[in-house]
């Protein structure tokens, strides 16, 4: 795993390695979990790598869109994987704006992945709403319009606001869930 040893170096030097760990992600279940784990890696090293995720040099899309697949495997593993990086990648304002694009369909994912089976799945979705919701008015925006239309949201957010061990989380959930109107 490219991990380590990684914060000793300049995150410039891993933005080559986006688009390759993007299509290892789509070459088969065994090898998906790794490279989607490398990403989520490479995406947290800082600022210049999520903006670099976000931008649609990938195969002409952004690094987002290349994760829906991901995100809806059958295999736990990648799911969780990916909704890593798409947490990583809310990080940054950019990327949040990107990630909260409704053209690309994640932030429903990302809603219905709070209901995930596996605990690090929705411990990712959680934090990459929660991330994206505090990065600015028009991705806040953006989200809840995604929220008012699915029939689960209110159910699963709170779920969130109720049980989530961060009180920036319960509190964004309590928000969203309050200013939806759901």
């Amino acid at each position: 795993v490219l991990a380590a040893g990684r914060g000793k170096l300049a995150p410039s030097l891993f933005l080559t390695e986006i688009g390759p760990k993007l299509r290892e992600m789509q070459a088969a279940p065994d090898k998906a979990t790794a490279a989607a784990t490398d990403l989520a890696s490479i995406i947290s090293l800082g600022p210049l790598c999520q903006e670099a995720f976000a931008q649609p040099t990938h195969e002409g899309a952004t690094g987002f869109a290349h994760l829906l697949a991901p995100l809806c495997s059958p295999h736990s593993e990648l799911q969780a994987a990916a909704a890593g990086i798409v947490a990583e990648a809310c990080s940054n304002e950019k990327s949040a704006a990107a990630f909260a694009d409704p053209d690309l369909g994640l932030v429903g994912r990302i809603v219905d992945l709070l209901a995930s089976d596996n605990d690090t799945t929705r411990q990712h979705a959680a934090t990459a709403l929660g991330r994206a919701v505090g990065s600015g008015m028009t991705t806040k925006e953006r989200i809840k319009e995604v929220i008012k239309g699915s029939p689960d949201a209110k159910d699963l957010l709170a779920v969130v606001h109720k049980t989530s061990t961060s009180s920036e989380m319960r509190g964004q959930a309590k928000e969203l869930l309050q200013e939806s109107g759901v």
